[in-house]
């Protein structure tokens, strides 16, 4: 078993797990380099290195009965044929947005046949392919007459039956394996058969790396007991992917604005379901993963399938040759494979019309919840490998500089200003992030230290710092873009103030959303305007204004912060909602709490409506930079971002669009009251309406807004995540 190295194939790897994403699984390339590799041996003769690698005998034996039918080819299965259905799944997200979106989702189903021989068929039947650029549907019938084997007919019975497609992680049944794992027993499972009678017992192998590292897995092995066949199997990477450790050569080739990339492969599960009482096939398989590029995105994927009706050692029901039904097109080709003979596939595929129309029997968008296995299965399986997981060595200490994550940026207080961040591990799944920053227009340098520490869909932070803080719900004031909107045209986001204090935090991260919660004790206090410079001044004459005066005092309490939505099918209605809340005492106490609900959904044939509510307030006395702010592209679009201020506040915002998802031209109006808590419904109101181009389903959006009541001028706004 062998992996590959390059920036790209790498990361591809780690990311789909073999997917691709065009339609077919990646082709093999030429072989890389290999794990060191040893052979198996009995404990009373293995060498040094080796004689923990089997937690008992029992153990050390089920293990080289599995080994050994690895090699052996199954003679009586001579073939077999099955519906396959198959679904892929990416997408996109990143912490402020409103909601994820489907980068890509593709299902497709054929009736499959595999041959002992070499030979496979592939007669599809349905297919659906969606991308956020815009409909994929145009190219999904060509790319499905020319494309390679589906995963599952990757699979050779008797051979191996871990993962599918490219290998990317040393198998665990390798003859090298004692090297690298660790064995021990699990749980035993007995099945009482009545027709013929007959007890199938299945035992369970727990596999833990004996390193840290992303090529070893962490999981659990299931076997029949009588024979050593795998009959189910669940693991995930030792650690994350980090391109700076397990592709350093690579790294370097990224732009600073990605980095660092970093991808969690969440769990790998294969099921197989015993046939005729003598062979296991595969049944189901489930991928899960995230990748993380900075703090610009995140983008979660899911890869399953499912094989169902068998017919095993049957007359050939779909035939490779003879004559075709009207329309209908074949490809012969060889696909070639390492160190093995080539498949031969023949691929069969109806007109494109009755490919595209037999979608509709495919079930709904899901997003990146699995079908192949039910979610709370899942969440069982990723809780075992989660405790699962070994003590991992120390990785090496990293540096990051420059635009990564927001560590250079531009604002009116700290003018120009960067930061370097030194990631100090702890252990293999927690470290401490030292932070320090310089700026030119503020003589106190700021800092952070913080301890953070990871786990399967959480991760804590415990921080001590002296930073500035922003006002702003809606957007992000340390981002390149509002950096780049303070520097080129004179604004900025958000108002700042200066905290001094610590925080601890957890967050979570579910597939439908997110939550975090934490406790703060800060000091407050104003952080006065440094510099008034942009490029633009010359010309504008327009200068970057003066910063909010803060309170000063010393605040303790707790916020949180809810993100959820109903799916990712942009073609059905979908709703959204968010929550961020805040309250604490010991200065002036004060509680604030803002929440958000949305639907986008078709009206008719090409347009799609949305519209968006929201509602906010505070009680006891917030200091000025714990108020509520509005106007800019979360809010009153007609408004600069952060103009409005009070204790309350309410908003609706509602869009008509047309076009496809990719590309989408809209109509939106803006109406809301921002004001004290008691005059809040008397307190003058704001509408903007205008007009924007949407792409890629709102992730990028550029608005052109006019206030029509409690203001003036235009404004020309390019953000992210929009509406539509």
């Amino acid at each position: 078993m062998s992996f590959r190295t390059g920036s790209t194939r790498v990361l591809l790897l780690c990311i789909f797990g073999f997917i691709g994403i065009g339609g077919a699984p990646p082709t093999a390339t030429a072989a890389a380099p290999r794990l060191p590799q040893g052979t198996a041996s009995s404990p009373s003769t293995a060498s040094a290195d080796t004689l923990d690698a089997y937690a008992d005998r029992a153990t050390y034996e089920l293990i080289e009965r599995a080994r050994r039918i690895r090699t052996l080819e199954e003679s009586d299965l001579v073939s077999y044929e099955a519906t396959m259905w198959e679904r892929i799944y990416a997408g996109v997200d990143a912490f402020r947005f409103r909601r994820e979106r489907a980068l890509f989702e593709q299902e497709r189903s054929a009736r499959v046949r595999w041959s002992r021989d070499g030979e496979r068929v592939v007669a599809w039947e349905a297919a659906r392919r969606e991308v956020l650029a815009g409909s994929g549907t145009a190219s999904l019938h060509s790319n499905l007459a020319r494309g390679g084997v589906p995963a599952p007919l990757q699979h050779v019975p008797g051979d191996d039956r871990l993962v599918f497609g490219d290998q990317w992680a040393l198998h665990p049944l390798s003859d090298s394996a004692a090297h690298h794992y660790r064995f021990a027993p699990g749980d035993t499972i007995r099945l009482n058969l009545t027709t013929p009678e007959r007890e199938v017992r299945l035992v369970e192998v727990r596999v833990e790396p004996r390193r840290s590292d992303f090529r070893l897995i962490s999981g659990s092995l299931w076997f029949d007991d009588s024979g050593g066949a795998l009959t189910r199997v669940a693991y995930r990477p030792a650690r994350a992917f980090d391109m700076s450790l397990d592709a350093s050569d690579d790294a370097g080739d990224v732009p600073v604005l990605l980095r660092p990339i970093r991808a969690e492969i969440r769990h790998i599960t294969v099921d197989y379901g015993l046939h005729e009482l003598r062979w296991w096939l595969p049944r189901r398989y489930v991928f899960e993963g995230e990748v993380q590029v900075g703090m610009m995105a995140r983008f979660p994927v899911v890869f399953e399938w499912t094989l169902r009706g068998y017919r095993v050692n049957e007359e050939d029901a779909i035939s490779p040759t003879g004559a075709l039904p009207e329309g209908w097109a074949r490809t012969d080709r060889e696909v070639e494979r390492d160190d093995e003979p080539p498949l031969r596939v023949s691929v069969l595929v109806p007109p494109a019309d009755s490919l595209l129309g037999s979608a509709v029997r495919l079930p709904p968008a899901a997003g990146r919840v699995p079908r192949a296995i039910p979610p709370e299965e899942i969440d069982e399986i990723t809780r075992d490998l989660g405790r699962n997981l070994p003590s991992l060595p120390l990785p090496r200490p990293t540096v990051e500089w420059g635009f990564v994550q927001g560590l250079t940026r531009y604002n009116r207080v700290e003018g120009p200003s960067t930061a370097a961040r030194l990631r100090l591990p702890v252990t293999g799944h927690s470290e401490i992030q030292v932070k320090p920053r310089v700026s030119a227009g503020t003589p106190i340098a700021g800092g952070e230290v913080t301890y953070r520490h990871t786990g399967p869909g959480s991760e804590t932070r415990v921080s001590l710092h002296h930073r500035l803080a922003h006002t702003s719900d809606w957007l992000d004031p340390w981002g390149l873009s509002a950096s780049l909107s303070a520097f080129v045209f004179g604004v900025d986001q958000a108002e700042f103030y200066r905290t001094t204090g610590g925080v601890a935090e957890r967050t979570w991260q579910g597939r439908s959303g997110q939550a975090s919660l934490g406790l703060f004790r800060e000091e407050h206090r104003t952080a006065p305007t440094r510099t008034r410079f942009h490029l633009l001044r010359p010309v504008t004459g327009v200068r970057l204004g003066e910063n909010l005066e803060a309170d000063s005092g010393t605040w303790t309490g707790v916020r949180g912060t809810f993100r959820w939505q109903s799916g990712v099918d942009a073609g059905r209605p979908l709703l959204f909602a968010s929550w961020r809340g805040e309250a604490a005492g010991e200065g002036p106490a004060y509680g604030r709490s803002i929440a958000a609900v949305g639907l986008s959904a078709p009206v008719r044939g090409r347009v799609t409506g949305a519209l968006e509510v929201v509602a906010g307030g505070t009680w006891g006395d917030p200091p000025p930079q714990r108020l509520l702010y509005a106007g800019g592209p979360g809010t009153l679009r007609g408004f600069g971002s952060g103009s409005l201020v009070g204790e309350g506040l309410w908003v609706v915002r509602g869009e008509l669009g047309t076009g496809e998802r990719g590309v989408r031209a809209a109509l939106f109006m803006d109406a809301g009251q921002v004001g004290s808590r008691g005059e809040l419904l008397r307190a003058p109101r704001f509408m903007s309406a205008g007009t924007g181009l949407s792409l890629m389903e709102g992730l990028l959006r550029v608005d052109f807004a006019v206030p029509i009541r409690g203001g003036n001028g235009y404004r020309i706004q390019a953000y992210l995540d929009g509406l539509l």
